[in-house]
């Protein structure tokens, strides 16, 4: 199927996310044959949290912020820092908030987003960031709680994929508790044949 499927666009660059180990060689040979180079992008730990114990979970929110919706007004500053802008087009980040669930960390003060997480089309958490000014605050702890809870209350069981090496991340999806789900799984970027070493 990957070798004749015309809804890949090649010319795109893809990403194929956390790739099972199985059929990492099969990807990769894949890319070869079109002629273009594959590189790994990072090792993706999937953590997880069944959806009934993510409906009980608790938080309170301090009286300086609140929480809600995201909207297309927030993307074009969502994805100027978004460490992922790299690989994945704003389009996706679009489609992702009008879609998918998408809330936000807000200051009551001035309105300004704080912090925010989304459900990504594949089902899992994604873009789950705490602007760099407002770290340390507990707002990622927060917005992870929230959407966690509202997934676990629609009866999903809430993941995400997480960089073996973002100690960061993996830390507050631990003390959240999402707990490890598989080894490390690779994401694997397609490249121009020419590019790179």
């Amino acid at each position: 199927m990957l070798f004749s499927t015309e809804y890949i666009n090649w010319q795109k660059k893809p990403l194929f996310q956390a790739v099972p180990l199985r059929l990492k060689a099969i990807v990769e040979t894949m890319i070869e044959e079109k002629g273009l180079k594959s590189k790994l992008y990072f090792n993706a730990v999937l953590k997880w949290m069944p959806a009934d114990e993510a409906a009980r979970l608790d938080y309170e929110i301090p009286e300086d912020v609140f929480i809600d919706q995201l909207s297309v007004d927030h993307i074009d500053f969502i994805y100027s820092l978004w460490t992922h802008s790299d690989v994945y087009p704003k389009s996706d980040l679009w489609d992702t908030v009008r879609l998918n669930i998408g809330l936000g960390v807000f200051s009551q003060l001035n309105g300004e987003l704080l912090a925010w997480v989304m459900c990504g089309s594949y089902g899992g958490l994604s873009t789950l960031m705490v602007h760099p000014d407002y770290r340390g605050r507990g707002f990622g702890k927060l917005i992870l709680l929230a959407v966690t809870k509202v997934m676990g209350e629609n009866g999903v069981s809430p993941y995400g994929l997480i960089n073996e090496k973002n100690n960061v991340s993996l830390g507050l999806f631990k003390n959240v508790g999402y707990v490890k789900h598989s080894t490390p799984l690779p994401c694997i970027e397609v490249e121009d044949p020419d590019s790179g070493p």
